[in-house]
């Protein structure tokens, strides 16, 4: 244990001590007194911003590119994977949540090719759930048809007069998410 941590990162949770082997990382070590990570590697870990909202995470010598989406979903599934159970499962708020900041990064004619194949059920139950985000909504309205954005506009005003239920916002969340990811947003 003379070396040297290559990677270290602070969290605010607190882990026992363990042993994990990743691959190519020897071993994890996680001490509850500071609540600090440290990983020893034979391999050089770094993550630099590209670009905005887009990452270079180098592992050794090879290059991934994510961005913010992919980057916070690997820190999660990281986090879940060292220590279960330590992070509560993705609520549904969380799940729209991120899939709004995908769809407002997006460029216009990726959003325009989302909303083409995204069935007119789960758009409105997703514009219900964000309701008070209006630059989601404007920016969604503008990249729709005319006719689609009356007839989701009067269903919006008109269907839902009590909330959204969770089981419905969850369905609908998860069909846009699968949608926005096979559209690569």
């Amino acid at each position: 244990m003379g070396k040297e941590p290559y990677f270290s990162f602070t969290l605010t949770l607190s882990f026992a001590q363990a042993f994990v082997p990743l691959g190519e990382y020897q071993f994890l070590r996680c001490m509850t007194a500071k609540n600090v990570i440290h990983i020893w590697s034979n391999m050089k870990i770094s993550v630099k911003k590209a670009q905005p909202q887009v990452y270079a995470v180098s592992l050794g010598t090879t290059v991934h590119t994510l961005d913010i989406h992919d980057l916070k979903t690997l820190v999660l599934e990281v986090v879940g994977a060292l220590s279960p159970g330590v992070l509560p499962p993705p609520s549904c708020n969380r799940e729209i949540f991120d899939l709004a900041s995908r769809l407002t990064a997006a460029t216009d004619s990726a959003l325009q090719e989302f909303i083409l194949h995204a069935s007119d059920g789960d758009l409105l139950v997703f514009l219900k759930s964000t309701e008070t985000d209006t630059s989601l909504h404007q920016k969604l309205f503008a990249n729709m048809s005319e006719r689609k954005h009356t007839i989701l506009s009067e269903d919006l005003q008109f269907r839902f007069q009590d909330p959204v239920s969770l089981d419905e916002q969850s369905a609908a969340v998860f069909n846009l998410s699968e949608l926005a990811t096979k559209h690569h947003l």
